[in-house]
C-alpha cells in the first residue's frame, strides 16, 4: 500500500515536471534577461526621439527650402517619412516588446503590428535607396539630359512603386510561409544590391573620367565646378546606403540562418540596430550638406522664435487682464467712496 502511494507520488511529480518543462520551453521564447531587455527598450526610446525629431527637420527642409526641391530630395523625404515609420511607431513598439519580454509576456498583438511597420517601412527604405541610386547616376552620366529624363511625372510613378510595392509585399509577408518569403526577401534585396552597385559603379567611373579630363583640359573646370554639388549629394547617399546595410545585415543574416526563430538576445539585438538606423540618417545630411545643415537651423530658430512669440503675446494678454483687473477695482472704490 505505501510502495502504491509513493508510485503514485513520483508519477505526479513527472507529470508537474514535464508540464513545467513544457511550459518554460514555450515561454523561453518571449523571456529576455531584466537588463538586457532594459538597455535594448533605453536604446530603442531615446534613438526613436532623436530620429522623430531629426527625420521631421529633414521632410521640413525639403517642403520649406527651394534649394532642397529637387528630384533627389524628394527621394531623401521620402526615405525620411519611411524613418518616421520606424522611430515613430517601430521602435516604441520594439521597446514595449523588450520590457514585456523581460517578464516572459510573448504580447502577440504588438509583436504583429511591429512587424507590420517593420516590414513595410525596410522595404520603403531600401526601394527609395534603389530609386536615388538610379536618380544620381543619371545626374552624373547624362547631366545635360537629366532634366528630360528625370521629369516630375516619372518622379511619381517612381515614388508610387516605392510605397505600394511594399504594401503588397508586408501582406504576404504576414500571410505566407516565412520560410518561403524569407528566400524572396534576401533575392530581392539582392537584386536591389546589384542595382545600387552597378549604379555607383558608373558613377565612381564617371567622376575619375571627369577628374582626367580636368587635370589635361583646363575649359572643363567651370562645367565640373557645376557638377560638384551632384558629386557630393552622392557620395552623401553612399554613406546613407552604407549605413544602411551594416544594420540591417546581422537581422538578414539571422533571418536566413533561421528563418522561423524570431527570439533570443541576438535577434533582439540585431532589431534594435536595425531600426536604430533610422535616426542616423539626419545626422549624415546635417554633417555633409551645407544646404540642408542651413535649412535645419533655419527651422529650429523659427520655432525658437515663434515659442518666443507665443510667451510675449501670453505674458501680454496676462498683464492687460490683470491691469484691467485693477482699474476696474480702483474705479469701484472710488463709486464707494
Amino acid at each position: 500500500m505505501d510502495y502504491q502511494v509513493k508510485e503514485n507520488d513520483s508519477f505526479s511529480e513527472n507529470i508537474s515536471q514535464v508540464y513545467n518543462d513544457t511550459t518554460l520551453s514555450s515561454g523561453a521564447k518571449c523571456l529576455l534577461p531584466y537588463d538586457v531587455g532594459l538597455v535594448m527598450a533605453s536604446i530603442n526610446i531615446v534613438m526613436g526621439i532623436c530620429g522623430t525629431v531629426g527625420n521631421f527637420l529633414v521632410v521640413f527642409a525639403v517642403f520649406f527650402t527651394p534649394a532642397l526641391q529637387t528630384i533627389s530630395n524628394k527621394f531623401i523625404c521620402s526615405l525620411a517619412l519611411a524613418d518616421l515609420l520606424v522611430t515613430m511607431c517601430g521602435q516604441p513598439l520594439l521597446a514595449v516588446l523588450q520590457i514585456g519580454r523581460t517578464r516572459a509576456l510573448c504580447l502577440e498583438e504588438v509583436e504583429f503590428v511591429f512587424r507590420l511597420v517593420g516590414n513595410f517601412s525596410c522595404a520603403v527604405s531600401f526601394l527609395n535607396l534603389c530609386f536615388v541610386s538610379i536618380d544620381r547616376c543619371v545626374a552624373i552620366l547624362k547631366p545635360l539630359q537629366y532634366k528630360t529624363l528625370m521629369t516630375m511625372g516619372k518622379l511619381k510613378a517612381m515614388l508610387s512603386v516605392v510605397w505600394l510595392l511594399p504594401a503588397v509585399y508586408t501582406v504576404l509577408r504576414l500571410t505566407i510561409n516565412k520560410k518561403a518569403t524569407s528566400y524572396f526577401t534576401v533575392l530581392m534585396f539582392a537584386l536591389g544590391y546589384v542595382t545600387i552597385l552597378i549604379c555607383y559603379s558608373v558613377i565612381f567611373v564617371t567622376v575619375w573620367r571627369q577628374a582626367v579630363k580636368r587635370r589635361r583640359l583646363q575649359s572643363i573646370r567651370t562645367q565640373s565646378r557645376s557638377h560638384e554639388g551632384e558629386k557630393r549629394l552622392a557620395k552623401t547617399l553612399a554613406v546613407v546606403i552604407g549605413v544602411f546595410t551594416i544594420a540591417w545585415m546581422p537581422l538578414f543574416y539571422l533571418r536566413m540562418r533561421a528563418p522561423d526563430k524570431n527570439y533570443g538576445i541576438a535577434y533582439n539585438w540585431a532589431r534594435t540596430v536595425a531600426m536604430s538606423s533610422s535616426a542616423i540618417n539626419p545626422v549624415i545630411y546635417c554633417f555633409r550638406n551645407v544646404q540642408y545643415r542651413s535649412a535645419f537651423r533655419n527651422i529650429i530658430l523659427c520655432v525658437y522664435c515663434s515659442k518666443r512669440k507665443f510667451r510675449q503675446m501670453t505674458s501680454l494678454k496676462n498683464t492687460s487682464s490683470s491691469s484691467r483687473k485693477e482699474s476696474s477695482k480702483s474705479s469701484s472704490s472710488v463709486k464707494a467712496v
